[in-house]
C-alpha cells in the first residue's frame, strides 16, 4: 500500500486530478440517484393505494343558519358522531381523513415561514386567549389512513398510538414537519390554541424531508413547514360526556365532529354503490345533511401517471449518464496505465512480478476512487438527515459499481502487460 501512494504521488498530477474529478462526479450520481429513487419508491406506494381505486369526497352541508339549527339540538350532536363512527369503521371503504386546519402556538420558535399564509404574503392571525398570544401557525389533522396510504418517513421519533386518535384530556401528541427540527426536540412541549381551547401538544416525532400526502384538493402536499395532530375523535356520545351538562356545548366538540364529517372515501365501488352504501349509514345514524362528490379524478389521476412517468424518465437518464462516466473512467484508466508501461518495464526489471504489478495498479485504483466515495458518503451523514437504509443502498450500489470497474482495470492491466517487452528493454 505504501508503494503505491509513492506510486500515485510520482505520477503525472493533471491526469490523476481528472481520475479523481470523474470518480467524484460517478459517486455524486450515485448518490442522487440512490436518495430520488428511495423518494420515488415511496412516492409509487403511495400511488398504489389510489391506483385503480375512486377518490370521493364526502362534505356536510351545514352552513350558517342550517349549522346553528342543526345544533341547537343536543340530540343531533349524538347523530352526526354515529354518523361519522360509521364511515370510519366502515368495511365497504377506506375512510381517508386529511384536514388542513391551522392552529394557534404560543411563543413560537423558528421564523415566519411556518405562519399560516406565509407563502401567499398575507399576514397569519394572531389571537389572545387568557392573557397569551397565539401566532396562527399550518397544520395539518390525519387518521391514520393518511399515514400509511402516503407511507410518511419519519426522520426520528414515532408516530400516533392508536388511543391517541381518541380526545380525552388537553394533551395531545404532535409530529412536526422536517424544518422544525432545528428549534424545537423530541419530549418538547408546546401551548396550542385548538378550536378555541388550550392544549398542551408533546412532540412525539420529525419528519423527513420533502415528505407529502394527498388531499381531496393537493394531490401531492408538502409537509416541511407543517405541525400535524392526529384527527381526534370524540370518546362517546356528545350527550354522554361532561361537557353536555354545560349550559352550551363547547366549540371544540362541534369542530371535531364537522372535521370528521368532511373526509374521503376510497374504495373500487361505482358511484351508485357508494351512495348506496351512504344512504345505510345516513339511514342508521340519522344524519342525511351532506354529499358526495367526485370518483376518480382528472388531477389525482395526472399525479399517478407523473409519478410513474417521472421514475422511468429517471432510471433512464441515470443509466445512460452512468453509462458515460464508466466510458471516461475506463479511458481516463487506460490512459493512465499507458503513462505508467515504463514505470511497470523497470519493476519488472527489478525483479517484481506481473501479480505484484496488478496489485499495485489495483491498490492505486482504489486509493483514488475510495477518497472520491468517501465525499458522497460524508455528505449523507453530516449534512443531511437521511435513513441508515439510504446509506446502506449507496454503499451496496457503490460496491457492485467498484467490483464491476476492477474487473474492467483487471482487462485493461492485461491489455497492456501484454505489449510489455522485457527483453528489448533490457538490451536498452
Amino acid at each position: 500500500m505504501k508503494e503505491a501512494i509513492r506510486s500515485i504521488w510520482k505520477q503525472n498530477k493533471f491526469i490523476l486530478l481528472i481520475n479523481f474529478i470523474i470518480a467524484l462526479i460517478f459517486f455524486s450520481i450515485i448518490m442522487v440517484v440512490v436518495v430520488h429513487f428511495s423518494h420515488a419508491q415511496i412516492e409509487i406506494e403511495a400511488t398504489n393505494h389510489f391506483k385503480g381505486q375512486n377518490f370521493y369526497t364526502i362534505s356536510d352541508e351545514l352552513i350558517n343558519e342550517k349549522e346553528a339549527a342543526f345544533f341547537s339540538k343536543l340530540s343531533n350532536y349524538d347523530r352526526l358522531y354515529e354518523f361519522v363512527a360509521q364511515l370510519s369503521g366502515s368495511s365497504e371503504f377506506t375512510y381517508y381523513s386529511a384536514v388542513w386546519q391551522p392552529i394557534g402556538l404560543y411563543d413560537p420558535k423558528g421564523n415566519e415561514r411556518f405562519a399560516t399564509y406565509y407563502e401567499s404574503g398575507q399576514p397569519s392571525p394572531v389571537t389572545e386567549r387568557n392573557g397569551l398570544r397565539f401566532q396562527s401557525v399550518k397544520s395539518m389533522q390525519v387518521n391514520h389512513h393518511v399515514i400509511a396510504f402516503n407511507h410518511l418517513q419519519l426522520a426520528n421519533g414515532r408516530f400516533f398510538d392508536e388511543h391517541e386518535y381518541v380526545l380525552t384530556n388537553e394533551q395531545i401528541p404532535v409530529v412536526l414537519g422536517s424544518e422544525y427540527a432545528g428549534y424545537y426536540q423530541i419530549g418538547d412541549q408546546v401551548k396550542i390554541d385548538y378550536y378555541n381551547e388550550r392544549f398542551v401538544g408533546t412532540i412525539v416525532g420529525f419528519l423527513q424531508p420533502n415528505q407529502k400526502i394527498t388531499t381531496a384538493n393537493h394531490p401531492e402536499m408538502l409537509l416541511d413547514r407543517y405541525i400535524i395532530l392526529p384527527a381526534l375523535s370524540l370518546m362517546d356520545a356528545p350527550s354522554r360526556l361532561e361537557v353536555a351538562q354545560k349550559e352550551e356545548m363547547p366549540v371544540l366538540i362541534r369542530a371535531l365532529l364537522l372535521s370528521q364529517a368532511n373526509g374521503n372515501l376510497i374504495t373500487d365501488l361505482n358511484p351508485l354503490e357508494i351512495r348506496d352504501v351512504l344512504k345505510e349509514i345516513s339511514s342508521e345514524s340519522g344524519f342525511e345533511s351532506f354529499i358526495l362528490l367526485g370518483g376518480q379524478s382528472l388531477q389525482l389521476q395526472t399525479w399517478i401517471e407523473m409519478v410513474e412517468m417521472n421514475r422511468m424518465i429517471l432510471l433512464t437518464l441515470s443509466v445512460l449518464l452512468l453509462m458515460v462516466l464508466i466510458c471516461m473512467m475506463s479511458g481516463t484508466s487506460m490512459l493512465k496505465a499507458r503513462k505508467q508501461i515504463d514505470t511497470y518495464k523497470v519493476f519488472l526489471i527489478s525483479g517484481a512480478s506481473f501479480t505484484q504489478i496488478y496489485r499495485l495498479a489495483i491498490y492505486e485504483w482504489l486509493i483514488i476512487y475510495c477518497m472520491a466515495w468517501m465525499f458522497p458518503f460524508i455528505y449523507l451523514i453530516v449534512l443531511t438527515s437521511f435513513t441508515q437504509v439510504i446509506l446502506l443502498i449507496y454503499m451496496i450500489a457503490s460496491l457492485i459499481i467498484m467490483l464491476f470497474m476492477l474487473v474492467l482495470l483487471q482487462l485493461i492491466m492485461n491489455r497492456y502487460m501484454k505489449k510489455l517487452d522485457i527483453v528489448q528493454k533490457l538490451k536498452g
